[in-house]
């Protein structure tokens, strides 16, 4: 997903929600913000590398949220 995507997501949000819709690499420690298709950049283990990071912070994110009581949320 890129920056046009999450536009076009936010656009559909409910009226009222206020859940942000989040870039993936909004999790990694990067200054990247898209991960680039690999299908045009040939970098397939540049575009996994990415995804792998962006995984690893989004699962540490959740295991702090889910290690917070009810009451704190």
């Amino acid at each position: 997903m890129d920056g046009a995507n999450r536009d076009d997501l936010e656009r559909l949000r409910p009226t009222g929600n206020a859940t942000p819709v989040e870039l993936f690499l909004s999790f990694a420690d990067t200054s990247v913000t898209d991960v680039p298709d690999p299908y045009y950049t040939r970098d397939f283990d540049g575009a996994l590398d990415l995804i792998e990071a962006a995984s690893r912070g989004l699962i540490a994110q959740l295991q702090t949220a889910s290690a917070t009581s009810p009451n704190e949320r």
